[in-house]
Order: C-alpha cells, then sequence, then structure tokens
C-alpha cells in the first residue's frame, strides 16, 4: 500500500511540475516579466529557453556562470543568485519576435522541473476616423510601433476590398509608423476601419483631437500676442503725446503771447 502512495503521490508532484502554460500579456518595446518560482534548494543548471515557435536559449546560468542568447543580451535580467528563491527573468524591450512559449527549467534536489509560460505580445495603436460632409470619402490614420499592420475597412460585418466604387491607399512613413488609408465609396452604412497586425494582437486608442480644442489651443497665443500689442502701441503713442506737449510747454516766447493775449483787468 505505502508503494502505491508513493508512486500515485510522485506522479502528482510530476503533474505540478510540468504544470500548465500561464499566459503572460506585454506590450511592443516595453518590459514584462517571465515568472518563475523555484525553491531555495536550487542546484545545478538554471535554464530558460523558447520552445516555439522555435527553440531559442534566453539564458543559462550554472556555477555562477551567466550564457545569454544572442537575442536577448542587454534585454534579460535575471533575480538570482541576489533572490535564491526566484527564477524570474525581466525582459526589456520586447519585440514581435519574443512572442512565443517559453520554458524554465531547473533543478530541486537532482529532482528536473519545468515550468511554462506563453508570452502574448499586443501593439498599441492610436487611430483617428473622419469622413467629409457627403460621407463618400472616408480617411482612416493610425500611428504604431509595429511595421507589418494593415488598415481594413469595414461595413454591415462585411470587409471591403478595391472595386470601381471602393479606393483604398495606404502609405507608411519611418520611425514611429504612420499607416493611412482612404476609402471612396457610396456605402448604405458608415463604414469603420479596423487595425490588424501580423501575428500580434492589437490595442486601439482614440487618436482624433476635437477640432475645437485644436482650434482654441492655437488662438490663445495668437490673441495674446494681438493684445499686447495693441498694449505696447498704446503706450508709445501716449509717450510721444508727453513728449510733444513737454516740448510745447517749454517753447521759448509762450509765456510772453499768453500774458500778451489775457485780457486787462
Amino acid at each position: 500500500m505505502r508503494i502505491i502512495l508513493g508512486v500515485f503521490l510522485a506522479l502528482v508532484v510530476s503533474a505540478d511540475d510540468e504544470g500548465g502554460v500561464r499566459v503572460i500579456s506585454g506590450c511592443l518595446e516595453e518590459t514584462v516579466l517571465l515568472p518563475c518560482a523555484c525553491t531555495h534548494n536550487l542546484d545545478m543548471e538554471f535554464k530558460w529557453q523558447m520552445d516555439k515557435p522555435r527553440a531559442i536559449l534566453l539564458l543559462k546560468y550554472n556555477n555562477n556562470i551567466l550564457s545569454l542568447g544572442d537575442s536577448y543580451k542587454g534585454r534579460a535580467k535575471m533575480f538570482l543568485p541576489e533572490e535564491s528563491n526566484n527564477c524570474s527573468v525581466l525582459l526589456a524591450n520586447i519585440t514581435a519576435d519574443d512572442q512565443g512559449k517559453y520554458r524554465c527549467r531547473f533543478y530541486d534536489q537532482k529532482r528536473h522541473i519545468k515550468k511554462f509560460v506563453y508570452l502574448n505580445i499586443s501593439a498599441n495603436y492610436s487611430v483617428c476616423q473622419t469622413n467629409n460632409s457627403n460621407a463618400t470619402v472616408f480617411r482612416c490614420n493610425a500611428t504604431g510601433r509595429h511595421k507589418d499592420t494593415v488598415i481594413e475597412w469595414r461595413s454591415d460585418g462585411r470587409l471591403l476590398t478595391d472595386s470601381a466604387q471602393t479606393r483604398i491607399t495606404h502609405n507608411i512613413t519611418s520611425g514611429l509608423y504612420h499607416f493611412s488609408s482612404e476609402l471612396i465609396a457610396t456605402l448604405k452604412s458608415p463604414p469603420t476601419c479596423n487595425i490588424t497586425a501580423k501575428g500580434l494582437s492589437t490595442v486601439v486608442s482614440d487618436g482624433c483631437t476635437p477640432t475645437g480644442e485644436v482650434q482654441q489651443t492655437r488662438s490663445d497665443p495668437e490673441r495674446t500676442r494681438h493684445r499686447y500689442t495693441k498694449m505696447i502701441s498704446f503706450i508709445l503713442a501716449l509717450g510721444l503725446c508727453l513728449v510733444l506737449w513737454c516740448q510745447w510747454k517749454s517753447f521759448p516766447g509762450r509765456s510772453d503771447r499768453n500774458r500778451a493775449s489775457e485780457p486787462l483787468c
């Protein structure tokens, strides 16, 4: 009975060690923590690697010697040996290529333990959609940091494509990528533009700035400059009048003429 119970417990521990896959989310070009709790009895080799979509070494730590994979140099930080029970890795400046399934492997009293993490990466976009007064020309502008991006137009749940009634154009500029699309069509229902990123999930925020706020921001400095210009002009004119008045008061012979013109009592 003890033998059967021991075998059962061993299977349970092994299943827990293998465990499920923990999903971690991160944003493109930001920092993410790949968690892995280990034990104080950690010995032999500690290793992180990507399993899927390809097998790549992230880091390996053995006998106080740290080895990093080429694509992770300068980006990966571990917490061992300062924290003896923390085998997590802090991964900075994550890219689309970092998305995938990772394995944390270590030994505890000669037992081989593995834990799995799936890193899901999303790309952030700022999107603004506008249309003309006749609702026949629709424009979509997006800004993001992922180059492999496509703007799609949909109306009534239907994907719109180029045709005699529909024209879609795209433009991309380097650096912080700017995407624009123009749809020319007469539709029964207003279309919406959707952003898709190759291999990544997307997070979209409103990139439209209310026109009134833009005009207010631009007009305030103009009104201030105009007010100061009028004030300076008034001060200069007043100063000129005072100078002329003082010169007129001090003009030679003025006092005699004034007295001559005064009536005699």
